[in-house]
This record gives C-alpha cells, structure tokens and sequence, in this order.
C-alpha cells in the first residue's frame, strides 16, 4: 500500500523496523535477548522489525528501555531513512514539477526508451533511475513493494531498490534515465 497523505504509512513502519533492528545489532542484542529483556515474543519483535506490525507507544517504549536509547533516538533514526522511492501519478503531476529529478545527482546521465510487451524482460538500470510511463502500464517491483504505474505516472528509485520492471495489461512504453555509478 502507498503512502497517500497519511502521516504513518507501510514505508513508514519498515524504516521504524529497520531503525529498531540497527538499534538492536549496535546493542548487540539477538531478537530473542530483545524479546526477553522487553517483555515481548519473539515473534513480536521479528514482526516489528520486518515492519509488518503497527506497534502501540507500550511497545516502543518497552523497546527503546531494554536498548537504553531514547525514543527521541529511535524515532529520528527512522526519520533519517529517506524515502527510497517517490511516486508521481499522472493527475498529481503538474506542468513544474520536479521533485523526482532532484533526487538524481550525478550530472552524467544514461537515457532509454523502453518499448516491451508482457514477458519481454526489461533491463533494469543499475545507478539511480527516474523512469516515466509514456504509454501502457508497467508493474515495477519497489524496495519488496510491488506498484502498478500506468499512462503519465514516474518514479525514482536509488540504486539497488527497483527490482522488476514487468509489463502488465500488454505492452508498455517509457522513459528511463540513469545516474550511472550512483
């Protein structure tokens, strides 16, 4: 699910469970010493951590004590993760948008034209990538989340996030730039 103007989203609970896991490796806690020593399962902890759970402030709370940080800490550590994505419907984008291109800071770009229909692989670029769907509708494969872009929607990923880029509905056509060696 995409973040939609919601303050605490899907994206958001997987920084947080990324966040607390770092938290836990420089603490040198496993997932089960956590568990033990803040009064949650097992399974809870590996729940959060994954960022499949919707933890209560006891919670946090509970988690921030047994790694002796502040929740200040936890929560800015979290905070610090950039989006590792960004999202441009078509009926969002306005004629002065630029918000995805300033991700992309290597001056030196690699520009393609993609045209492929269903079961056609699509070479994914390696660097940093802006990709805008000039027509059709492609589903691309985002950091685990898979989300389904359609006539005029863009992207931009950091390198490593976008992992499949797959035509859906027949062919696809778009634009991709990359930031090699980003």
């Amino acid at each position: 699910m995409r973040n939609q103007g919601h303050l605490f989203g899907d994206r958001e609970l997987r920084q947080l469970g990324r966040a607390v896991r770092e938290a836990r490796e420089r603490g040198g806690f496993s997932q089960s010493q956590l568990a033990d020593d803040s009064g949650l399962s097992a399974r809870a902890v590996r729940e959060l951590e994954a960022g499949r759970s919707s933890p209560s402030l006891a919670t946090i709370v509970a988690i921030v004590d047994a790694l002796s940080i502040t929740l200040d800490e936890l929560i800015a550590a979290a905070r610090a993760r950039r989006p590792v994505f960004g999202l441009l419907p078509a009926d969002e984008a306005g004629p002065y948008d630029r918000e995805l291109v300033t991700a992309i800071e290597q001056p030196r770009l690699r520009v393609r034209v993609v045209d492929a229909g269903s079961g056609d692989p699509v070479a994914l670029p390696s660097g940093s990538t802006f990709a805008h769907v000039l027509g059709g509708a492609v589903t691309a494969t985002l950091d685990g989340e898979q989300v389904k872009l359609r006539h005029g929607d863009s992207l931009h990923s950091r390198p490593g996030v976008l992992t499949d880029l797959e035509p859906a509905d027949g062919r696809v056509r778009m634009l991709l730039v990359e930031a090699p060696g980003s």
